[in-house]
Order: C-alpha cells, then sequence, then structure tokens
C-alpha cells in the first residue's frame, strides 16, 4: 500500500506579514474614532445626568415642600444637591453628582449667582443655563432651565 501525503495550502510569511500590517492599519483609524465616540458619549451622558439631577431637586421641592437646590462652581466636576433651611439659611448637601474626568462645568449664567433652587411650585429662583464642556475634544453642550421650571438639555453642539 502506498501513502500519498496530501498538501494542504499553508500561509507563507509574507502573506502572514500581508494580513498583520492590514489589521494594524485598521486598528490605526478605528481606535482614534472609538476614543471621539466614546468622549462624545460621556458628554451626552454627563448633560443627560446634570439635567436629571437638576430635575430630581425640582421634584423633591415639589413633592415634600421643601427647599431643594443644585450648586453649580465653573471648572468644577462636582454638582451638589442641598436642602435649604430658610430658618437659618443653610444648606445641608443630600446628594452629590460627579462628573466624569474630561468633563467639567464651563459656564454657569444664573443672574450672577451659581444656584438653582426652587419654589414648592416647582419654580425656579433664577432661570439660564449651565454649559458642560468635554476637555479632550473641546466641545461643549448646554443645559438651559426655564422660568416656566422646564429643564432641557440642548443637542446641538458649538
Amino acid at each position: 500500500m502506498v501513502y500519498t501525503r496530501s498538501r494542504r495550502p499553508a500561509l507563507t510569511l509574507i502573506e502572514l506579514l500581508i494580513v498583520t500590517s492590514i489589521l494594524a492599519l485598521v486598528g490605526a483609524f478605528v481606535v482614534p474614532t472609538y476614543q471621539l465616540i466614546l468622549s462624545q458619549l460621556e458628554l451626552n451622558s454627563a448633560v443627560a445626568q446634570v439635567a436629571d439631577f437638576v430635575r430630581s431637586a425640582q421634584q423633591k421641592t415639589v413633592t415634600e415642600q421643601k427647599l431643594y437646590g443644585v450648586t453649580f462652581t465653573t471648572n468644577g466636576t462636582t454638582v451638589p444637591l442641598y436642602l435649604f433651611n430658610s430658618a437659618n439659611s443653610t444648606k445641608t448637601t443630600q446628594n452629590t453628582l460627579t462628573l466624569p474626568s474630561n468633563i467639567t462645568i464651563s459656564a454657569v449664567n444664573f443672574s450672577g449667582n451659581s444656584d438653582i433652587q426652587f419654589a414648592t411650585s416647582g419654580v425656579p429662583n433664577f432661570s439660564g443655563n449651565i454649559i458642560l464642556t468635554d476637555t479632550i475634544r473641546n466641545r461643549s453642550r448646554e443645559i438651559d432651565i426655564r422660568p416656566s421650571g422646564a429643564v432641557i438639555n440642548n443637542q446641538s453642539e458649538f
């Protein structure tokens, strides 16, 4: 009986190098794009979280009939929600929202004040906006707080 060796096609070294080079090129384009997308998602998420945080202060005020507010600090990365005691004018922090490391509060435009406090009807003491900035991509998003109490996250970038 005669045995014959079957020849399987094998990859040559050059073919392996070509495939590896192609994968490296694709990776070189995909990784930066992924980082940009991730950065944009973090900014969108931070805007949604801050808007929800402001809405929760508003809702707590209306529900509990106690004065709640939120403090914003320019270049800050934390947002405290506080309970205001009108008897002695003190603020007691109830909860704090921490923004991702690449997101900062770049501007607070509330008639010279950095606090938004809600009346028991849900109306804010000031209207204006907060601008969050992604320090990696230098992109910003705005949250508007209207005199009616509506909290709107602006979807457009500027």
